[in-house]
């Protein structure tokens, strides 16, 4: 049998990998109290561990290795789902010294001594299952169920987290008057969006598997997704204009709702939530600067420079 893996060393190392990958997130992760991140560390590496085995690493083969890694990857994405429903009850038990052990370890110490639950994480393994078996999205109906999983979860989690009260021992709970999802759904989907928008070009370049906008949105715009990573890799304005028009109209449309999300969250939590606004503003800084000049975004310019991403999250928490 081999020996208990070491929990400080696991939350260490937990620590380190969120250090290693600066985005929006993990930037306002460190604005977190010092008795919340270690509640967070561990959530963001598993999240990120399968998302980018399934994103980077599965849907970036060519289709006939895509077809023979199909199996094992669905089956890697089942085993993950497992091990993170063990270490959310805290029943976890490492068998080696693997990423996933140290994930998981860390995991169970701490949100695995919580209410939270597991439907977060059972969320974005169907999230993931649904990329792994490439299954089309035709419909916004169905764009928005995959959301549940891809982006409503993770960012149920941070809810979580913020909302959160930890006690002396580690443990921790939250008593909101809804579920966490509904407090971050809107957020949730109004990001993603900036985010297709902001990296189109990038996904456009990869491969279709990458395009998660459904096709009748695309048929709204008159695109096809072969006309669409046509345009896109083309840096095709007129061609893009339609949809991003239709887009920005959905991205305003669940940013207001986002900002009375945030003040009911925020009302409920005695201001412990306040820093999602300011996540909020950042998005909506890299909405309004690619509405202004979607040909810089296809060009590559950056959308919004750090430095200003840090002030906002910073006077988000203030």
């Amino acid at each position: 049998m081999a020996p208990p893996l070491n929990i400080e060393a696991a939350q260490t190392w937990c620590a380190e990998f969120v250090a290693q990958r600066p985005s929006n997130v993990t930037r306002l992760a460190g604005l977190l109290p010092a008795s919340k991140r270690p509640l967070f560390y561990p959530a963001y590496c598993a999240m990120r561990v399968i998302d980018d085995e399934v994103d980077d690493v599965f849907l970036a083969l060519a289709d006939s290795e895509r077809d023979a890694a199909r199996p094992s990857v669905a089956a890697r994405v089942e085993q993950w789902r497992h091990d993170a429903a063990a270490s959310l009850e805290g029943r976890y038990v490492a068998t080696g010294d693997t990423e996933d052990a140290r994930i998981f370890s860390a995991m169970n110490a701490t949100l695995g001594r919580s209410n939270m639950g597991t439907e977060a994480f059972h969320g974005l393994a169907d999230a993931m299952q649904r990329d792994v078996a490439e299954r089309p999205l035709a419909l916004w109906d169905e764009f928005l169920d995959y959301t549940e999983g891809a982006a409503v979860a993770p960012a149920a989690v941070f809810v979580f987290i913020l909302a959160a009260k930890v006690k002396r021992d580690g443990s921790s709970h939250t008593s909101l008057s809804k579920p966490c999802a509904d407090y971050a759904r809107h957020l949730a989907i109004f990001s993603y969006l900036v985010h297709i928008l902001r990296d189109l070009k990038a996904d456009a370049e990869r491969a279709p598997q990458h395009l998660t906008l459904p096709d009748d949105l695309l048929a709204q715009a008159g695109l096809t997704k072969a006309q669409l990573q046509h345009a896109a890799r083309q840096g095709d304005d007129s061609a893009l204009a339609p949809l991003v028009g239709i887009i920005a109209e959905l991205c305003e449309r669940h940013y207001v709702i986002t900002m009375n999300d945030l003040a009911s969250l925020n009302d409920e939590t005695d201001g412990a939530a306040a820093m999602l606004v300011g996540l909020a503003e950042v998005y909506r800084q890299q909405f309004d600067a690619i509405r202004a000049n979607y040909g810089s975004v296809l060009g590559g310019d950056a959308v919004v420079d750090m430095a200003t991403v840090d002030r906002l999250l910073a006077a988000g928490k203030s």
